[in-house]
């Protein structure tokens, strides 16, 4: 069994609870000599790992998820943080501490956070007067991925048109739409209007922008009148 000096000196580094050293019974093997060892056997605590080897006992810190993703952020390019980011909401990245294994559980923890993210992203990129099509492509992708259809397509539109980027959103956001990416998101009503003024000229491709999006919530008798007014 396990020597309690070695139990007691790590206590004043680290805060082990109860029931932290009960290791797995299938985990007890023999050693050469046949006397029980738990050498070769890892059990956890939390986000702490706890490892018996025949070298000794050690202890570790596995990385939670957010501090991981904040890592990357920090250390990375915009794009390699995106794809870690997909990379653990889609649960192909794992081992992270405080991170659930169901889906929905995972992904209600992740996805608010990397959605406000972009919007930091944007921001920062804004005050550097860096504001690049290609960083907007990157955030679509994010969005069609994530079904956050209506944060591109509302949130992240009033932001580019209030800094008068509104033309840059356009370019990257119709071919999205058009491709069907958001073909379930239902808008909001002044992201209709917005969509009517923007294409007033270009009724055809209005009618095309429109099928492709969910306007089941709206009363399209009321649509008509604001288009009448837009002539």
């Amino acid at each position: 069994e396990y020597s309690s000096t070695v139990y007691e000196a790590l206590e004043p580094f680290y805060d082990i609870g109860e029931g932290v050293m009960s290791l797995k019974v299938s985990e007890v093997k023999k050693d050469e000599s046949g006397v029980l060892s738990y050498h070769q056997t890892i059990t956890s605590s939390g986000n702490k790992i706890f490892c018996a080897l025949k070298s000794g006992f050690f202890c570790g810190k596995l990385y939670s998820w957010r501090e991981f993703i904040a890592e990357q952020k920090e250390t990375k390019d915009f794009k390699t943080y995106l794809q870690f980011s997909l990379e653990i909401d889609k649960g192909k990245c794992i081992g992270f501490a405080d991170l659930p294994e169901d889906a929905s559980m995972r992904q209600a923890l992740i996805r608010p956070h990397l959605k406000s993210s972009l919007l930091e992203e944007l921001n920062e990129t804004l005050e550097k007067k860096e504001q690049k099509e290609e960083q907007l492509v990157l955030i679509a992708e994010v969005c069609a991925e994530i079904s956050a259809g209506n944060y591109l397509l509302e949130d992240i539109r009033r932001f580019y048109f209030q800094a008068k980027q509104g033309e840059v959103y356009m370019n990257v956001a119709e071919p999205f739409i058009l491709a069907g990416k958001f073909c379930h998101v239902e808008i909001d009503q002044d992201t209709i209007e917005m969509l009517m003024r923007w294409y007033k000229d270009r009724p055809e491709l209005l009618e095309c922008i429109f099928l492709n999006l969910d306007l089941r919530g709206h009363d399209l008798s009321s649509l008509a009148e604001v288009a009448a007014s837009q002539k």
